[in-house]
């Protein structure tokens, strides 16, 4: 499924303007030094569309000065609770899997679900079924490190999740309707780059150096924190 406006908002929200402009003026530097092998896996037309909505970005941070701190979910802790989420439906997932090793028609009610990225409605989905399977077999977990309080950690995070999905859809909507076109840029630009990295992480397998250099590694560096001309961090969906 297409990833949706709100989506690429929230995805363009997380990173610095212009960090994101350097690493795309850094991949797409590469990607062309690289051409001929990076083509076999990355298409020619996309370092194309990369590099005309780097062009796009920087015309539009240009001109639109509130963009700097239109974004306000800064204090909406999505990617928080989403990561605090994810762990816990792992260590439960666990400590199932050592309950019912033996048992694996009950071992596999643990894990009827697809890939969970960071789609929020498939966290709070998979909260739910986990917080009753764990709270109906509580008695064979609790060797295995559950205990009621896991079970009631889970109950809150499915509350704190959804009060914070909330919120920040409420702040993607309150998002000024002139800046709301930079971040879903900024957002298709990201996508790509991870694309493109991902490739050369394949294609230069062999070739540590070459690979290296398509990291983001100028996002990483800095990390998501924005400076005092940037826009605070947003929770991005499935990756």
């Amino acid at each position: 499924m297409a990833y949706s406006e709100n989506d690429l908002i929230a995805i363009g929200g997380r990173f610095s303007t212009q960090r994101l402009i350097e690493q795309a003026n850094v991949s797409i530097a590469m990607a062309r030094a690289h051409a001929a092998e990076i083509s076999k896996m990355f298409p020619p037309e996309k370092v194309d569309e990369l590099e005309s909505i780097v062009t796009e970005i920087k015309t539009k941070y240009g001109t639109q000065a509130d963009a700097k701190d239109a974004f306000g979910t800064g204090n909406v802790p999505v990617t928080a609770k989403i990561i605090e989420a994810k762990k816990w439906i792992s260590s439960i997932i666990t400590s199932a899997d050592n309950a019912y090793e033996e048992e694996p028609e009950i071992r596999d009610e643990f894990h009827k679900a697809g890939k969970l990225g960071t789609s929020v409605p498939k966290i709070l989905a998979r909260l739910e079924t986990l917080v009753v399977l764990a709270d109906k077999h509580k008695a064979d977990l609790a060797p295995w490190g559950v205990e009621d309080a896991d079970i009631e950690k889970g109950r809150a995070l499915i509350r704190d999740l959804t009060a914070a999905d909330t919120a920040q859809e409420q702040a993607v909507k309150n998002l000024p309707a002139a800046t709301k076109p930079l971040y879903i840029l900024k957002g298709k630009a990201y996508l790509l780059l991870k694309k493109l990295a991902r490739a050369a992480r394949n294609i230069h397998g062999d070739d540590p150096t070459t690979a290296f250099g398509f990291n983001l590694n100028i996002l990483k560096r800095h990390g998501r924190k924005p400076g005092n001309n940037e826009a605070p961090p947003a929770p991005a969906p499935t990756t």
